[in-house]
């Protein structure tokens, strides 16, 4: 029998050998993306931590069905536990729609929107979290836009537009579906109901058109984000913010050119919400005190765009999902600093509703987050961005795709202005090689392409470059 002695230090090197020709034989077997390989991605969004930081839910969309065309692929809403103990599992889900999982500030029960009723519209639903079947919660005329729990858990506010006439609903029936563009148009409007009693009751009784709302921290009043119309032009550039009674004995209009939601500092004296300044389209935090006055900017000089913020709990800081340039990121404004600090980069663009959320002690964030080479999926880490952490792989099918390297670029046009782009290299580059070049532009003027995944309906630079 041969026997061979190794030292220490010729193992490891054997070792590293073997591991490196498995890892780039592996690589070699991976195909390039297609067209169907596009069209079959799930697509995770929604990420909803639990007030008590246990469990995060969230939203998969299922790839449409192409024997259905015109149809929508089904959503329903998953959970994972939010230690990664346990894989991601179906929690709502039916053959219609699951959408928008919001937690019980006492996290016993998670509420969502399902179109699964008899009346086909979109209904808030109640589940409690140690089991049992959906009961639904509201029978509103039109559908339930959105919704968010008071912080009792025991009444839940809700946004719904106005019902159709007897005239327009026989219209519909004898399929008369046909809409003049700014006319005769609904409201939607502000609704409470009471879990136990299921009464409801019309919040907002003047005709105004609500796209947001966040109510004090002691429930006493409401913030509102509307448009004196739902007319486009309104609805898009001239919203407002409004402060109202819970009652409706109270109204007064803070500020103008209102972009985005709207949320209390934790003294219930100022707003904090997002705005475009000037002639510019990219969006800037701003305070209000709630008595009135100028609005102030957070940030000022903060050469990015900011999509979407909120109140990080038990802290003086804010919560934002911003971009700049080409780079997206999670990241907090120090309120009193007036400092913005980039707790994340992440690879997918803004959109598809929130894209994180944060537990009640302000120490956890859930978030959604992508890379060049693989989709969205959910992830968590501390409120200081550290210990990030994966929970779910939703698209396992794409290990076995390969991708081109990613590259940042950045140049200057003829008229001086800097601009950066992704180029986005051939699987098998190799360097000093001419290569022919697709340019896809985007057009604008208020989103940006990204870096990080770029394989969806309409971006297909990694199809493109294979």
């Amino acid at each position: 029998m041969l026997r061979m002695r190794l030292s220490g230090k010729t193992l490891v090197i054997l070792l590293i050998f073997i591991a490196t020709t498995a890892a780039r034989e592996n690589v070699q077997c991976r195909r390039g993306i297609t067209p169907e390989d596009i069209l079959r991605i799930r697509q995770v969004s929604d990420p909803q931590i639990s007030p008590n930081g246990k469990r995060v839910a969230f939203v998969v969309t299922e790839p449409a069905d192409p024997n259905q065309p015109g149809l929508p692929g089904n959503s329903d809403i998953w959970i994972v536990p939010s230690d990664g103990s346990r894989s991601p599992r179906r929690y709502a889900f039916s053959p219609k729609q699951e959408r928008m999982p919001r937690w019980s500030p006492d996290s016993k029960y998670l509420a969502f929107l399902s179109n699964r009723g008899t009346d086909k519209k979109f209904q808030i639903y109640l589940i409690p979290t140690i089991g049992g079947e959906a009961e639904f919660i509201t029978q509103a005329k039109e559908d339930v836009v959105k919704f968010k729990w008071l912080s009792d858990s025991s009444t839940i506010a809700y946004v719904s537009k106005d019902a159709l006439t007897s005239e327009e609903e026989d219209k519909l029936k004898a399929k008369n579906d046909t809409r003049v563009l700014d006319k005769c148009f609904k409201y939607q409007r502000l609704y409470e109901i009471n879990l136990a009693s299921k009464e409801v009751t019309l919040v907002t009784k003047q005709d105004v058109n609500i796209k947001g709302f966040n109510y004090s921290p002691d429930n006493n009043q409401v913030v509102l984000v509307n448009s004196i119309t739902p007319k486009l032009d309104d609805v898009s550039v001239n919203s407002q913010i409004t402060i109202i009674n819970r009652d409706g004995s109270y109204w007064k209009v803070l500020s103008n050119k209102v972009h985005g939601s709207a949320c209390w500092s934790q003294d219930g004296q100022q707003i904090f919400y997002l705005a475009a300044i000037g002639k510019v389209h990219a969006k800037h935090p701003c305070h209000i005190c709630v008595e009135g006055g100028s609005p102030n900017i957070l940030v000022p000089n903060y050469k990015g765009t900011i999509w979407e913020i909120d109140r990080i709990p038990e802290s003086q800081s804010l919560l934002v999902s911003c971009q700049n340039g080409v780079q997206g990121a999670i990241s907090v404004i120090d309120l009193e600093s007036g400092k913005i600090k980039n707790l994340k980069k992440v690879g997918r663009p803004y959109g598809g509703g929130p894209c994180w959320s944060i537990n009640a002690d302000g120490n956890l964030i859930a978030y959604v987050d992508a890379s060049y080479d693989s989709p969205r999926d959910v992830w968590i880490m501390k409120s200081d961005g550290s210990d990030a952490k994966r929970l779910t792989n939703m698209n396992p099918q794409t290990n076995s795709l390969a991708f081109g390297i990613q590259e940042v670029i950045q140049w200057t046009s003829r008229d001086g202005m800097f601009i950066e782009g992704i180029l986005v290299k051939p699987i098998d580059y190799k360097k000093g090689q001419r290569y022919p070049l697709v340019v896809q532009v985007h057009g604008g003027p208020a989103w940006a392409w990204w870096d990080g995944w770029l394989s969806y309906g309409h971006v297909w630079a990694p199809l493109l470059a294979k």
